[in-house]
């Protein structure tokens, strides 16, 4: 997926979530300018929507897992 804001990353992987079980890696990349409050929230957001899509799915269909991976970094130039 290209680079876009939290909002557009979790509506993509809720239209998404008819996709068979499994794991889902999510790399997170975030400048330090970024307020505190984006940075520790997303996170949160994606077990909250993990939480919701597999409350909704079939037993049968199995369970999705996103895996978040997360680096803060210097703002490039």
């Amino acid at each position: 997926m290209e680079p876009t804001n939290g909002e557009v990353l979790l509506e993509k992987l809720a239209e998404e979530s008819d996709q068979p079980s499994g794991e889902i890696k999510i790399r997170l990349l975030a400048d330090k300018r970024l307020p505190i409050d984006t940075i520790n929230g997303l996170p949160l957001d994606l077990q909250e929507l993990e939480t919701r899509i597999n409350s909704a799915r079939p037993a049968a269909q199995g369970q999705l897992q996103l895996t978040v991976l997360g680096e803060v970094s210097e703002p490039t130039k």
